[in-house]
């Protein structure tokens, strides 16, 4: 959870920051300028790109932890889950730059239900 420099003692802290940037689809330097306003831990956006590329295994283990809590209700929905059955959730984006004249990027990405892990990503 902690760097030797670091300003984020909390997870709570941590995930507020890592959500801002991901699912609020914010820059590494927008995020830090919203955080600083909002009173979460100054950082800037190299160090905030640092926490995102080490916090992997503690969202997995975020991840795992909620899913312990839905078990019971995914035994329940039986035959989506049983039989060997595979579900996946699918992604397909595209991204184009400022001053583009077409797409620059693709990106795709699969989630496996119900362990919630990343099983394709390009």
């Amino acid at each position: 959870m902690r760097r030797k420099r670091g300003r984020v003692q909390h997870g709570e802290d941590l995930l507020r920051l890592l959500l801002m940037h991901i699912a609020g689809g914010l820059s590494l330097e927008q995020t830090v300028a919203r955080a600083e306003a909002q009173g979460l831990p100054k950082l800037n956006a190299m160090a905030l790109h640092k926490r995102l590329c080490t916090s992997h295994r503690w969202l997995a283990a975020l991840t795992g932890h909620l899913l312990e809590g839905i078990r019971p209700l995914l035994r329940e929905a039986g035959d989506c889950w049983s039989f060997g059955r595979s579900v996946r959730i699918l992604d397909a984006t595209d991204i184009q730059e400022p001053g583009s004249t077409g797409v620059d990027w693709r990106i795709h990405y699969s989630l496996r239900l119900p362990e919630m892990c990343c099983d394709f990503s390009n």
